[in-house]
């Protein structure tokens, strides 16, 4: 597999975790300027954490599924699994 599509499969699998550590950092970070930033904001950060949390146990529960495997080896090759059988 070419060097390139390692990275892509790698930033594909970083982003989602990273971004589910990176929102609640922002919202406390922000919990001492709640008179000044609007409430939606941080209904928006909450939602936002919510929805990459749904995200990453959909993901997980998708890439349990046998055939998956199959699908990604044909139409995304360079985010499938290697066989090492």
């Amino acid at each position: 597999m070419p060097s390139w599509r390692l990275a892509v499969a790698a930033a594909v699998v970083a982003l989602v975790p990273l971004l589910n550590g990176v929102l609640p950092i922002i919202i406390e970070t922000l919990k001492p300027y709640e008179g000044y930033v609007p409430g939606w904001v941080f209904l928006a950060l909450n939602g936002a954490l919510g929805a990459v949390t749904v995200l990453i146990a959909l993901v997980t529960r998708i890439l349990a599924i046998p055939g998956v495997n199959v699908w990604l080896r044909r139409y995304a090759p360079w985010l499938a699994p290697e066989n090492k059988y």
